[in-house]
């Protein structure tokens, strides 16, 4: 047995093309995805798809090619050049042979897929990126499906190889493999037809929703931090607002076209700033809960005309206190340049005093039985910093997900604060402007005089904004019948497996792989489903959908008077949070997925051991055995 498996490898690795084909194809697998471990903060989807169809081409080259070196010898060129009838001379048997040849097979190829499996994953924990659990618990763990792909080849390569005609193994083995290599653009062809049948579906990959999700689930607990923020964020209705003086009435140093200030003194009269302007949201998706007077007194666009005093109730509302006594301590050393507010990057999270850095700082005595006193909690430290374990997880998460994949979004957009309500004078209507790019505060100055810096703001930006996001899903009724149609419609048709949608998962057999690459791992969680369906090349459906179950006391937010026309929203919105038990929210739902990893891989298992048995009848059938 041993000198039958040595001379089968042995006779293959002093093939030079044989060698040059497996250095090449393992060298290829493993730079295209250090590359992606390296570059992953640089590069847009379009470079990431790409990288990703490299890495899986040169690794179906690899396996596909060696089982066929081996197995197409075994069963076809021993045969045909004699070296059967010496083995069979030394009293081997057919069947005896062949096992040992597959074997040797299996000697090469299983090593090859485990040592690359070793290479990645050390080399994923050496370069450590931002994106770390999405490479591991997906892109490296739909990997493991090579060892299933290893098994399918060897199989079909078995049963290809029983005819015993060179012509007919070739044929067909070429015919599979350019399969297996377009499969990318064979799913994409098959897939485009879903774009035409669900388009009135189709909305970009929602990575916040897992978030948002994770948020819900840790408010369930009345006792803790997060549940007593939300149900106290109504209360920013009253406490939160403005005094707005006008410095000229007449206006003179304001250009109305280019909008240097956001509003003329004659039309704003008595308004409240930041009720008009988006409610608090701008406040918390800028990290200003603190410092808000600051930025409005000196950002050119808002203090030209105008000077603001905030209510001194703010001072004394629990969401306040709760972000006084959560400050980070300064070490007296300015990492502005390490801020996301200052420029997106790896150190926003990781540098001195930034996001990793407040959030085990969170985690201290002295911390938690401050938020135990402000918020009046009721339950031990233990439970406390166990949620607020929790609560980092969710921020670290949504941060490297939704806030890094895009800082305009939640940066740049500032400067567009949100469409701009104008009253009109003559006929009393409310009207929507185009969004004014506004002239805002230098961020350093900010950074200088504020409160709230460095990881502590983006923390609470983050968290704040979350907060916001689920208590205002819609609260608008403009919003909620086409939201709830197109949740509603995707959530069903996914639950119950309708065979429209489903068919587009389950038709094509050359798609199969590719859905395993993406989504092998059951636990992979629902932001990384999404985020594989991002960097897909194939896939416009998700393979899971959710649903924000409406809440039966759900009331929506308080207008102006005749601030609605026709059940269109015609002027800006009275209250900024509805009460938490008012919300329309009940419960965000998610359906399983579309179909189970698991079945597939059990069908590939099948249909591999039922072509092998095939090709070994085929191979007795022709008296080779």
């Amino acid at each position: 047995m041993k000198h039958v498996i040595l001379f089968n490898i042995g006779r293959n690795f002093k093939n030079k093309y044989f060698i040059l084909v497996i250095l090449l194809s393992v060298i290829g697998v493993i730079a295209s995805n250090f590359s992606l471990f390296i570059l992953n903060t640089s590069l847009n989807t379009d470079k990431t798809v790409m990288i990703l169809i490299f890495s899986s081409l040169f690794w179906i080259i690899l396996l596909f090619y060696v089982n066929l070196v081996f197995i197409s010898n075994a069963m076809v060129q021993d045969s045909n050049n004699g070296i059967l009838n010496l083995e069979l001379a030394k009293k081997f048997r057919h069947s005896e042979l062949l096992f040992y040849k597959l074997f040797a097979n299996k000697l090469i190829t299983i090593p090859l897929n485990i040592f690359l499996m070793v290479v990645l994953y050390l080399g994923l924990y050496i370069v450590n990126p931002i994106n770390f659990d999405y490479y591991s618990s997906s892109v490296l763990f739909g990997y493991l499906t090579f060892f299933l792909l290893d098994l399918v080849f060897s199989c079909l390569l078995i049963f290809f190889c029983s005819f015993k005609k060179t012509r007919i193994v070739y044929f067909l083995s070429s015919s599979v493999f350019v399969f297996y290599l377009c499969s990318p653009i064979i799913g994409k062809v098959h897939m485009s037809g879903a774009q035409s049948d669900f388009n009135y579906l189709w909305e970009p990959p929602n990575l916040q929703t897992q978030s948002l999700l994770d948020l819900e689930k840790l408010s369930y607990q009345q006792d803790g931090v997060v549940y007593n923020l939300m149900k106290n964020f109504s209360s920013l209705n009253d406490d939160y607002s403005y005094k707005i003086t006008a410095k000229n009435s007449q206006n003179d140093s304001c250009s109305n076209e280019e909008y240097e200030c956001l509003y003329q003194a004659d039309t704003v009269g008595d308004m409240n700033f930041y009720k008009y302007m988006g409610g608090y949201s701008y406040v918390a998706q800028s990290g200003l809960m603190l410092d808000s007077t600051y930025f409005l007194n000196n950002s050119v666009s808002t203090n030209k005309n105008f000077s603001y005093e905030i209510s001194p109730n703010y001072s004394k509302n629990k969401i306040y206190q709760f972000l006084i006594n959560t400050l980070y301590p300064s070490d007296n050393k300015n990492h502005y340049e390490d801020t996301f507010y200052y420029q997106w990057s790896a150190k926003n999270l990781k540098g001195p005093s930034q996001l990793n850095d407040y959030s085990m700082w969170l985690l201290n005595d002295e911390a938690i039985a401050k938020i135990k006193t402000t918020l009046n909690l009721n339950i031990s430290n233990g439970d406390i910093k166990k949620e607020l374990y929790q609560l980092n997880q969710i921020i670290i998460r949504d941060f490297i997900y939704t806030w890094s994949r895009s800082p305009q979004e939640y940066f740049d957009s500032r400067f567009y604060l949100a469409d701009k309500w104008e009253h009109n004078s003559v006929n009393g209507s409310w009207g929507r402007q185009g969004k004014p790019k506004l002239n805002l505060i230098n961020e350093r100055d900010l950074y200088n005089k504020a409160l709230l810096k460095d990881g502590n703001r983006l923390y609470m930006a983050i968290f704040f904004t979350l907060i916001d996001r689920y208590l205002n899903y819609n609260m608008e009724k403009m919003y909620v019948s086409s939201n709830k149609e197109r949740t509603e419609t995707k959530y069903y048709a996914v639950k119950s497996h309708d065979l429209k949608y489903l068919k587009y998962f389950i038709e094509n057999p050359f798609y199969f792989h590719q859905y395993l690459l993406m989504y092998l791992n059951p636990n992979m969680g629902f932001a990384n489903e999404q985020l594989t369906m991002t960097n897909s090349y194939i896939e416009p459906l998700p393979v899971r959908a959710y649903l924000y179950e409406q809440n039966s006391a759900y009331e929506e937010l308080a207008y102006n008077e005749d601030a609605s026309q026709n059940g269109i929203l015609v002027a800006p919105r009275q209250s900024m949070y509805q009460d938490f038990d008012k919300i329309f929210t009940k419960e965000i739902k998610l359906t399983n997925r579309i179909v189970d990893t698991n079945f597939v891989v059990l069908g590939y298992i099948i249909f591999s051991l039922l072509l092998g048995v095939a090709g070994f009848s085929f191979y007795k059938l022709f008296n080779v055995i």
